[in-house]
């Protein structure tokens, strides 16, 4: 038994994973045929190469055209098939997945059949894999119109129904400032729903404090600046803010040259839940165990510490806290026995 195979078998919860970015090419190619994108869909040809080839840097704009490819509830209850087949064969146990509703519009206009259809494939992979998947309502930068819309939805009685656990906002932090998305998120603070932000892609540490200030998240995505603050550290180890970061993205985004230079290690010792997540697999070439495996080779994570990411996930779960400490027990019990026999010498 290697370092290898134990991570691979490391029962896994995914925090970031972003349903726009994580389309599987194979299937996404199918349903652009059935819907004949190429001949109503004017500089296909180029589109695909990116969607084929994506650019990081413009890895929102790809992943918003490949999205607007799905024109019925069948297609996003496949792709949604899909994507948990893809966890579960890593087997992340657990997964929160965000869904911006104005990248899916072709699919439905009605949120309450947008998120019924992806509660039809999620329900397809829980019964033959055994996958939970909720679903966190993003909201992109662009669009801050749509927030106020978003946020009273996110909080009804039929967004608990579809499974909806949490409001976020997604896409470059640049494009629009935190303060135009800060009433929607104090209405949904105010109801205790679980709020996600992605912070300090562009701006650092300085946007990070603006996130916390205006949307006061419950997880940062990205956090890409937070130990030049102490101020935003402090906030964040204060709040028990959960940060989710993702190797591959770090690395092909240019936050990092190397992935060995992610701080991973120093915000566990300076008192962070840090996790890690695929975030937009599709874009990035990644999956979650491949970003372990390589934050592992580099030193970025030793297994110790790859244990505390993974029960790190698990404790920033927005399950109800029964259930969250169930989850990190269960992880915690597991994790041990595969320490046995895949890293102890001599084990079976």
């Amino acid at each position: 038994m290697t370092i290898e195979s134990f991570v691979r078998a490391l029962p896994k919860v995914e925090l970031s994973l972003q349903l726009d970015g994580a389309l599987p090419l194979n299937t996404l190619l199918m349903i652009a045929d059935h819907n004949d994108i190429a001949g109503t869909l004017k500089g296909y040809r180029t589109w695909l190469a990116s969607v084929k080839s994506p650019e990081p840097k413009r890895a929102f704009e790809i992943a918003r055209m490949a999205a607007s490819w799905l024109r019925h509830p069948d297609d996003l209850r496949r792709i949604v098939y899909d994507v948990g087949l893809g966890l579960a064969k890593q087997n992340v146990v657990y997964a929160e997945i965000g869904i911006a509703p104005s990248l899916f519009e072709g699919v439905s206009a009605s949120l309450e059949e947008l998120f019924a259809a992806a509660n039809d494939g999620a329900d397809r992979v829980r019964r033959a894999w055994g996958l939970e998947m909720a679903w966190v309502v993003m909201i992109p930068r662009d669009e801050p119109r749509r927030s106020d819309e978003l946020s009273r939805w996110a909080t009804t009685a039929a967004a608990r129904k579809a499974n909806v656990v949490g409001l976020g906002v997604s896409g470059k932090e640049s494009t629009q400032p935190a303060g135009q998305f800060e009433r929607a998120f104090r209405a949904v603070e105010k109801k205790e729903l679980p709020r996600i932000v992605r912070a300090g892609d562009s701006d650092g540490a300085e946007g990070i404090l603006d996130a916390i200030g205006a949307l006061s998240p419950t997880r940062l995505i990205d956090a890409r600046g937070l130990l030049d603050s102490p101020e935003a550290l402090q906030l964040v180890i204060e709040r028990g803010i959960t940060v989710v970061m993702g190797g591959a993205r770090s690395l092909k985004a240019g936050f990092v040259r190397d992935l060995a230079d992610l701080p991973l290690h120093a915000l566990i010792d300076a008192g962070v839940r840090v996790t890690v997540g695929a975030d937009m697999p599709s874009i990035y070439g990644t999956t979650l165990t491949d970003d372990y495996l390589a934050l592992v080779r580099s030193g970025a994570l030793t297994t110790d510490s790859l244990e505390d990411v993974v029960l790190n996930a698990a404790r920033g779960t927005a399950l109800a806290p029964e259930a969250r400490e169930a989850l990190v027990e269960r992880l915690r019990g597991e994790i041990a026995s595969l320490r046995e026999t895949h890293l102890v010498p001599g084990g079976a």
